[in-house]
């Protein structure tokens, strides 16, 4: 199992048709490689955009010369083997510890299997240590 510490950023603007594409667009043309971006309407016509990218001073770069209302955040990347029960075992020992998690995106393509989990700031330390980070959090 593979686990990384990620920076992400929240993007919160009017949720309207094609906003998702117009940032996906800006960040091809700025050449801002992603690791995932999500897009949820959140109420009272606004939306955030949660994204991972590759190069975090990149993406600061292009955020701030189109004035993009952004929030950042860090978050936990595990890459596995595709296995009956590999969500299973992660969240189980989190919640052994009593880690809430706010959010949390898997997927299995083939024999592989990634999850994306966004927890408080305060308990990044913990997480880190229960799934066995080996490099220095951020």
């Amino acid at each position: 199992m593979d686990i990384n510490q990620e920076v992400y950023f929240t993007i919160h603007l009017k949720d309207s048709p094609g906003v998702l594409a117009r940032i996906t667009s800006e960040l091809m043309r700025e050449e801002v490689d992603m690791e995932g971006i999500w897009g949820f309407g959140v109420g009272r016509g606004t939306a955030d955009i949660i994204a991972v990218p590759r190069d975090v001073q990149k993406f600061k770069r292009v955020a701030t010369e189109r004035d993009w209302n952004i929030t950042e955040g860090t978050c936990f990347r595990i890459d596995d083997v595709n296995r009956k029960g590999a969500l299973f075992d992660i969240l189980s020992k989190l919640a052994a510890d009593g880690i809430n998690l706010h959010a949390v995106d898997a997927m299995a393509v083939g024999d592989k299997f990634a999850c994306y989990l966004w927890a408080k700031e305060e308990d990044n330390i913990l997480i880190g240590e229960l799934l066995g980070l080996r490099t220095p959090l951020i």
